[in-house]
């Protein structure tokens, strides 16, 4: 898996009962199985307030996710980024309990189990 992260600063969250601004980290992520791509978000909108994959830091060098959604089994997944090194980060994810989510642009479908490996270490590149 490939994981893009950007840092956002002052993100402009402004809808009918929100106005405020808060800096987030966000990004996209590529899953590939024997070099055939099985889920893509790099085509998101990163300036959207929601999006597939955005996470918020904590007090314990850990990453945690604000909403990280498994697209192609449409489950929200807990995740947890911790740095190991300079150059690797430990992902842990979790499906949450209540995951799947209901699109507005076609029918609901549980799927079982997610589409990647819920725990990965990640190398810098």
């Amino acid at each position: 898996m490939t994981l893009v992260l950007i840092k956002q600063i002052k993100f402009h969250y402004n809808t009918t009962s929100e106005n405020y601004y808060e800096d987030r980290l966000v990004g996209y992520y590529i899953y590939k199985e024997n070099g055939v791509v099985v889920a893509d978000t790099s085509g998101d909108n990163l300036n959207s307030p929601f999006i597939n994959a955005m996470f918020s830091a904590d007090c314990f060098s850990q990453v945690g996710t604000a909403m990280f959604i498994d697209v192609k089994k449409e489950k929200m997944i807990t995740v947890m980024l911790e740095k190991l090194s300079p150059t690797q980060m430990k992902f842990r994810g979790k499906i949450d309990q209540h995951s799947s989510y209901v699109s507005p642009t076609k029918p609901r479908t549980l799927y079982s189990g997610s589409t990647f490996p819920l725990e990965m270490i990640f190398t810098k590149q």
